[in-house]
């Protein structure tokens, strides 16, 4: 089992069905043509390992969980179409937070550098389970970790 914590930043595009608007609010009034976001997430995954192969000083493996997201910053810019006019606005949201909100998959590498010491390289895709942000977003992530392991107890 592994954890982690991850911070960056999370940038897209959203046309107008993809942005989910609370009932009553000003952008369910108007017709939203795209979103622009900028948003400063936390991510902390929570994962399972099965190693597939394990050779004296490397290990293949597979990994499995589950993501939640904290919603530092949001930053979006609504298009939207107001009385025949087109208009953009700023909108500006804070700490919304997303339990269990993605499928976090990764299969890796992890190389014995030195004594104690390994080094991990493992792409990943985070399927989401759930929408994310002021906008509930089906929010899908590819990344690359690269990491350093280090076994204090390791003979």
């Amino acid at each position: 089992m592994q954890a982690g914590f991850y911070a960056g930043a999370k940038k897209y595009i959203a046309g107008p069905g993809d942005y989910n608007v609370k009932s009553g609010s000003y952008l369910s009034m108007v017709q939203i043509k795209s979103i622009k976001a900028n948003c400063m997430v936390y991510e902390i995954p929570v994962t399972f390992q099965y190693n597939l192969f394990t050779k004296p000083k490397t290990v293949y493996y597979l990994s499995a969980g589950i993501s939640s997201y904290l919603m530092k910053t949001e930053d979006y810019d609504f298009t939207v179409v107001r009385n025949n006019t087109v208009y953009t606005y700023p909108y500006y949201y804070k700490k919304n937070s997303h339990l269990l909100a993605a499928l976090h998959i990764t299969a890796g590498v992890e190389k014995k550098m030195l004594n104690k010491l390994y080094l991990q390289v493992a792409p990943f895709v985070n399927i989401p389970l759930n929408g994310v942000g002021e906008g509930k977003i089906k929010l899908y992530t590819t990344g690359l970790n690269v990491g350093l392991k280090y076994f204090p107890f390791e003979k």
